[in-house]
């Protein structure tokens, strides 16, 4: 029988508290307008291929697999590969000639994202502001020094340290997994059960299930790029009133942890991991506003694969950075540790703890874009976790299910 008396650790992201929201906490420093040159089709009307230039080259993709978006939107998501460069991969969403998404090659990730709703990060604004769609490099992001740490805590501790949440999408990327030995073909696949609450509904309407795939399909990038599983939601579940959410209607970070724990062991406990994305702005118990919290998942004992500790909390914050928000709380799910910490009085020694603190993905500190890759130290502790998880399989994956609560 499995004991209840688990010794839990929280995971939780922070940044500055609301009042500060007026300077970004990540600026892009540069950017490009993205105009698609070509959208190559085949005879069934599926996309083949995308051209558009940008930082002085050309981007041709290749695409390897599509498939439809939400129910009744235009989105086609789109697994593609750059052409001469076999090892680069995107993950990308296509709405009419708007283009979204990721592309990871050779050490340098470029975001694309929708131009509405940017205009606050972008340092420089370009002639070309028309175009639905700019593209710009994690490493030309400039994150507020403090913003975007991390820290752990045991199970009904919150920190008082302040982080930041949305430099997540350049680190977020290193702390879900870098470098894994894995290939991408032949890995696991690890089955998440996504839920956007009547919050992320209120602020994204009709567009929620679309940005909710549109996210997954880049953390499912970084996933089996990196860490060699694939993450497969299997459903993602739209909220569209506060009655059906499945957590009660506050914002303190570790109980909503626990109760979605709880919902996921009534409901749903089949799937690997159980994930929430949420608007509400979330806190701790101090007041400070968190970008996300989870489980620190242990080998055969919580996080991947439990009933009640394999879930996770994002906040919204953005289509880029919550990615990797989404990103880097999936990778404490698979045990991975922060780089260059000193485990507190009374806790397990933490093996990364002389990992360089500011150079991977799992540092506590987010200080820049650049952080886009796990220590091996991260990816062996994930490995162990992903040794002991019996919920992982290496079938082929499923085509996940929308469904809205009403």
């Amino acid at each position: 029988m499995r004991s209840t008396l688990l010794n839990l650790t929280l995971i939780l992201i922070t940044f500055q508290p609301l009042s500060t929201f007026a300077d970004p906490d990540v600026s892009i420093l540069y950017h490009e307008s993205l105009e698609l040159l070509e959208i190559g089709r085949a005879s069934d009307g599926s996309v083949e291929r995308l051209t558009f230039d940008a930082f002085g080259r050309r981007f041709s993709l290749r695409i390897e697999s599509s498939r439809a978006g939400a129910a009744g939107s235009n989105a086609q998501l789109l697994k593609a590969r750059l052409a001469n460069a076999p090892d680069a991969w995107a993950r990308l969403t296509l709405r009419g000639e708007t283009l979204t998404g990721i592309i990871d090659e050779d050490g340098e990730s470029y975001i694309i994202e929708q131009r509405q709703g940017l205009d606050a990060d972008l340092l420089v604004q370009n002639e070309r502001s028309d175009s639905p769609s700019i593209i710009y490099r994690l490493s030309d992001t400039l994150v507020t020094p403090g913003l975007l740490a991390c820290d752990d805590h045991r199970e009904g501790e919150l920190p008082n340290q302040r982080v930041n949440g949305k430099t997540a999408y350049a680190k977020l990327t290193a702390e879900i997994g870098a470098a894994s030995d894995v290939a991408e073909t032949g890995g696991y696949v690890a089955t998440v059960d996504v839920i956007a609450d009547s919050h992320m509904f209120e602020w994204l309407g009709e567009d929620t299930e679309v940005f909710i795939q549109d996210l997954f399909a880049t953390v499912d990038g970084i996933y089996s790029a990196q860490v060699g599983v694939a993450i497969e939601p299997v459903t993602i579940d739209v909220s569209t009133s506060l009655a059906s959410d499945p957590v009660s209607d506050h914002r303190e970070g570790s109980g909503l942890l626990d109760g979605l724990g709880n919902w996921r062991r009534s409901h749903q406990p089949m799937t690997a991991l159980t994930h929430l994305v949420t608007n509400r702005r979330l806190q701790n118990d101090q007041g400070q506003s968190i970008a996300g919290i989870s489980f620190l998942g242990s080998p055969g004992r919580s996080g991947v694969c439990d009933a009640r500790t394999g879930v996770s909390i994002s906040e919204w914050i953005g289509s880029g950075m919550t990615a990797l928000v989404i990103a880097h709380e999936l990778g404490h799910n698979f045990g991975a540790r922060h780089d260059g910490e000193r485990a507190e009085q009374g806790d397990p020694p933490n093996p990364c703890e002389y990992v360089g603190s500011d150079e991977y993905l799992m540092s506590p500190m987010l200080r820049s874009g650049r952080n886009d890759r796990f220590s091996q130290c991260s990816l062996e502790q994930m490995d162990k976790v992903i040794a002991a998880a019996s919920c992982l399989s290496s079938t082929l994956r499923q085509e996940a299910s929308v469904s809205s609560g009403g």
